[in-house]
């Protein structure tokens, strides 16, 4: 695996790469701004230098530079962009998550859940090809039952024991494109749920600006969006076998009597047990809100627990509880095992999508002009699936709620004027938003590949994001774009 330009000590290339990141983040304001105004060519800057140092440079410093920088576009105060960081809920979810993932792993729980599947004889032999795809099955499904975020961390734990008795290293292809993998079924996972913060606030636009005649079910939008992913996850499996071919040599070491020794050593201890239950627990906070009735008094009290605040119930129970005179939780260890280049990447990111968004930055008329201008006519099915890739490459550079809802209005319109139905129309531009994850800026889930430069690497998360983008995107129109026609019409 390559080095990263900051462990190359004084290496030249260092410094060319930090001149053009400052040039990026502080010199593109004062670039003619052509359909911009200046803030927004000084916001574009920003984001774009945040891109360019996590690529070349590092996670952690070029975040804070890039915080700084933004608070000096005229967006908000440089203290108001770092409370808009870190004082997210995302963020701090994150950051307890993160918290609780590495408490899990120093409880045994990580190893014993990792035995026990790479154990199971269906891998005996290898199998390689298999595992991943039950892998990314099991994220995605897990994904969708509760929340991406934490399903995605957990899964990784997990992976990196997985990995370690396969006989995988930090740097290899298999594990780096597997964990990337990870974060694409959670972001198609989302994709699936129309009470998603992702599709709500798109669902709520179309049915304002049509006075209600135009109402997105969630019935229509989960049976499109569920075959789609599922196969677009399959295809995500056979094109990193066949194009990107990682040595998988490792898997031979998974032989029937390696396999039976491990079976035979699985044992669940007490520290396991009070792990296995905290993740229980922690799992019913999360789905159960989207369960059982909303008006039940249990409800109410359960939805106080939401993200953040549940993740605090739970982390103090665990201090409380004691094994052996001692307590099951340490606070102080389990938070050395946080990744600051997952919380800078988040504490930066959203702050800097915010103000992408936001009326000084000007992009959203600009979006809605050039998709205005290119689509105004045109009552063909290529001029739906132009608008789809358009609204999918857009999203690329900009908050995907943003997209949506600028989109909303030309849907309408267009609509109106070309015949189509603009509930299916609509129906296929929100998932083609949702499965924007080339970038960091793209998806708060498909970011998460990206901070992890240890396993998987920023060249490679690119990499492998634009090829399961490209997957999705071809799923969605090969067979969600039928599923919409028969379901409810274009």
């Amino acid at each position: 695996m390559k080095k990263e330009v900051q462990d190359s000590g004084g290496h030249p290339i260092f410094y060319v790469h930090l001149a053009v990141f400052l040039l990026i983040t502080f010199g593109m304001g004062f670039l003619p701004a052509p359909g911009l105004p200046p803030q927004g060519m000084k916001i574009l800057g920003v984001f774009l230098g945040l891109v360019y140092g996590w690529t070349f440079l590092s996670f952690t410093w070029p975040s804070m530079v890039c915080l700084l920088a933004l608070g000096f576009t005229g967006y908000a105060t440089p203290t108001e962009v770092l409370v808009q960081g870190f004082a997210n809920p995302v963020v701090l979810f994150v950051i307890f998550i993160l918290i609780f993932t590495s408490y899990c792993n120093q409880s045994g729980l990580n190893e014993l859940l990792a035995k026990w599947v790479i154990s199971r004889r269906i891998f005996a032999g290898g199998h390689p090809w298999l595992f991943a795809g039950c892998v990314l099955i099991g994220a995605f499904i897990s994904s969708f039952l509760v929340d991406p975020v934490p399903v995605v961390f957990l899964f990784f734990s997990i992976l990196y024991t997985m990995f370690k008795d396969i006989g995988f290293k930090k740097g290899d292809n298999y594990p780096a494109y597997l964990l990337v993998g990870v974060c694409v079924a959670g972001c198609l996972s989302a994709l699936c749920k129309p009470w998603n913060p992702q599709n709500l606030p798109g669902i709520t636009a179309l049915k304002n600006i049509s006075g209600g005649a135009a109402v997105i079910d969630n019935v229509p939008l989960i049976v499109v969006a569920f075959p789609a992913c599922i196969v677009a996850l399959l295809l995500f499996v056979l094109a990193v076998r066949f194009m990107l071919r990682p040595d998988v040599k490792q898997f031979s070491n998974l032989t029937p009597e390696y396999l039976a020794k491990l079976r035979g050593d699985l044992r669940m201890g007490k520290k396991e047990g009070v792990a296995a239950a905290a993740v229980f627990a922690f799992l019913c906070l999360m789905l159960l809100p989207n369960l059982l009735p909303s008006d039940w008094a249990s409800m109410k009290f359960l939805n106080l627990f939401a993200l953040g605040t549940g993740m605090i119930l739970i982390l103090s129970i665990l201090s409380i509880i004691r094994i052996d005179h001692k307590p099951v939780f340490d606070f102080q260890s389990c938070s050395e095992g946080i990744n600051w280049n997952v919380i800078w990447m988040f504490a930066s990111s959203i702050p800097v999508s915010s103000a992408l968004g936001s009326p000084e930055a000007g992009l959203e008329p600009l979006i809605k002009e050039f998709m205005g201008s290119y689509f105004s006519s045109g009552s063909s099915l290529l001029t739906l699936v132009l608008f789809m890739i358009c609204v999918n490459l857009i999203t690329q550079l900009a908050h995907n709620v943003a997209v949506i809802i600028v989109a909303a209005p030309i849907v309408w319109n267009l609509s109106q004027t070309a015949g189509f139905n603009p509930v299916g129309f609509y129906l296929l531009v929100i998932l083609s938003a949702g499965i924007a994850f080339v970038t960091p800026a793209a998806s708060i889930i498909g970011a998460i590949s990206f901070s992890n430069g240890e396993w998987i690497g920023v060249q490679r998360a690119f990499k492998v994001g634009f090829i399961g983008n490209f997957i999705c995107l071809g799923c969605l129109i090969a067979l969600g774009l039928p599923l919409v026609l028969l379901l409810v019409g274009i």
